[in-house]
């Protein structure tokens, strides 16, 4: 498994749990200094992907780049919040390392990446990755395996409200560092 200390990961145990939500947060507080790269990964194809500039697209993957801010899409909605380019990676779990070698041709090395996604740490370690509970919604339908050995940081979510401070999150030499105060 390679350390890609540029990356936070942000994965959740359902949908609408706040993982984008947090995504925005995080790219809204660091893009004032610094370039950050967003990238939304899913296992699925989405159908009528508008706004996109497609830039590969096979049996085994398709990679957008987002080119609006304005839509109600969650890469359109990190570009909104600051990243100065985002990426959509619609790609199986089986092809997940070839379609996320492609992502990384596209970017610079040690470009730092928020990336919102459930299956990437298999493949990677990164710097950060938080793992979304929602507090108020916890079903036995939506509630996952917990990748407790590779979250960080579980970070519940209620009414808009996380219980991470975004402070303890920070960046040192182009890497994700979190860094958790003892009360």
């Amino acid at each position: 498994m390679k350390t890609l200390s540029n990356f936070l990961i942000i994965s959740g145990e359902g949908r609408n749990v706040g993982k984008t939500i947090l995504a925005c947060n995080i790219i809204s507080k660091f893009s004032r200094d610094h370039t950050i790269i967003g990238l939304k990964l899913t296992p699925y194809v989405h159908e009528n992907v508008v706004n996109t500039e497609v830039l590969i697209a096979n049996k085994d993957l398709i990679l957008h780049e987002e080119t609006e801010n304005y839509t109600r899409k969650d890469s359109s909605r990190m570009l909104a919040a600051g990243a100065h380019k985002v990426y959509l990676l619609q790609v199986s779990d089986e092809k997940l390392i070839t379609g996320f070698d492609a992502f990384m041709n596209l970017i610079e090395k040690d470009a730092l990446v928020v990336c919102e996604s459930e299956k990437l740490y298999t493949i990677i370690n990164p710097g950060i990755s938080l793992y979304i509970r929602h507090i108020s919604c916890q079903t036995e339908t939506n509630q996952k395996q917990l990748p407790e050995e590779s979250a960080a940081r579980i970070v519940n979510f209620s009414i808009n409200s996380f219980d991470i401070d975004l402070n303890s999150i920070q960046i040192e030499n182009k890497n994700w560092k979190l860094i958790e105060k003892i009360s």
